[in-house]
């Protein structure tokens, strides 16, 4: 049986059955939606969004932060996923998923010398490297792990963390709406899910900015098959988000693509196999990356280039794609 990326997250973060609708919250909007899956005939069937919206949030409702109060208005916060709920035609109540701004969490990646002989021993030292990586106690956090495809023989997991108190406020502002979120997780990986819509066989690359107050700041998740393979935020840039695209086009070169096999049995030049990237977010530039490709990759080999901002959604051309790729991402994750 295939293990998908979004049989991973929903084994490692929930075990509650979850419906195909998610609520994306990010520190200047809501979103809902609401995704079906179509039967195409012979067998096959596509994913089609059965309702969506996106509402704005005023000022000073929403201060997404790892170690600080988020949740400024609850009120407000609550009346905005009601009017995005009524825009959509979608009803509250039940169990939905919902992404939250990826500030408000921590994603760490970690590596491990060595295999525990059991769950309990891996599940002991994975909390004891958050803890240091992190230096907060894992009982003030909930905290989630998945295994990564291993790189270079080295196993690897990720762990994604929040503080409870922080994570549950988001919570607290469905209450009045009566909906119990199932899954809980970060932005950037229900925005993942769309790398899988095509069914990629070889790699995949997303790039996601937050939105918001501040200067974009990148997570990069790149993905083999329908396994994550790494996943980076840049908290630091040096020079642009084009620079730092480049960059990590440069690092999956290096490091991430498959390697031909030389004379001898000994590693070759990179073949890279990087079949689609897409791009989320206002500050990400399609023409940027489109250069880097060329720059860097043979032209038989040259990776297709999504950027979610130009698809347009209804007649007035205010909501785009990328306003709705967290929630559709997250909803469409139930159903891969």
């Amino acid at each position: 049986m295939r293990h998908t990326l979004s049989s991973r997250i929903v084994r490692f973060f929930t075990r509650i059955p979850l419906p195909p609708r998610a609520i994306s919250i990010e520190a200047e909007r809501v979103a809902v939606a609401a995704v079906k899956r179509r039967k195409r005939g012979r067998g096959r069937a596509s994913l089609h969004i059965a309702g969506a919206a996106v509402e704005p949030l005023p000022e000073g409702v929403l201060d997404p932060r790892f170690s600080e109060l988020n949740v400024k208005d609850r009120d407000r916060l609550s009346g905005a996923i009601r009017r995005a709920l009524e825009k959509s035609g979608l009803r509250p109540g039940g169990a939905w998923s919902l992404a939250i701004p990826r500030r408000a969490t921590q994603t760490v990646v970690v590596p491990l010398e060595e295999v525990p002989s059991s769950k309990r021993e891996l599940a002991e030292i994975l909390q004891w490297k958050v803890e240091r990586l992190l230096e907060v106690s894992t009982s003030d956090l909930r905290v989630a792990f998945q295994r990564l495809l291993p790189l270079n023989g080295q196993e690897r997991y990720l762990a994604v963390a929040g503080v409870e108190e922080i994570i549950r406020s988001y919570e607290e502002a469905l209450a009045p709406l009566n909906i119990r979120p199932g899954l809980v997780i970060p932005a950037p990986l229900g925005e993942a899910s769309w790398l899988w819509l095509d069914e990629l066989q070889k790699d995949g690359l997303l790039v996601t900015c937050d939105r918001g107050p501040g200067d974009p700041v990148p997570t990069i998740v790149f993905t083999r098959g329908h396994e994550l393979l790494a996943v980076r935020t840049a908290e630091s840039m040096v020079g642009t988000l084009a620079d730092e695209i480049h960059r990590t086009l440069v690092y999956y070169l290096d490091k991430l693509a498959p390697r031909s096999e030389a004379a001898g049995g000994s590693t070759g030049a990179p073949r890279p196999e990087l079949e689609a990237i897409l791009l989320i977010g206002e500050a990400v530039s399609r023409e940027d990356v489109e250069a880097s490709c060329r720059a860097l990759f043979p032209p038989d080999r040259l990776p297709s280039v999504h950027a979610m901002k130009e698809i347009k959604l209804g007649d007035d051309g205010d909501v785009t794609l990328d306003h709705l790729a967290s929630a559709a991402g997250l909803a469409a994750m139930c159903l891969l």
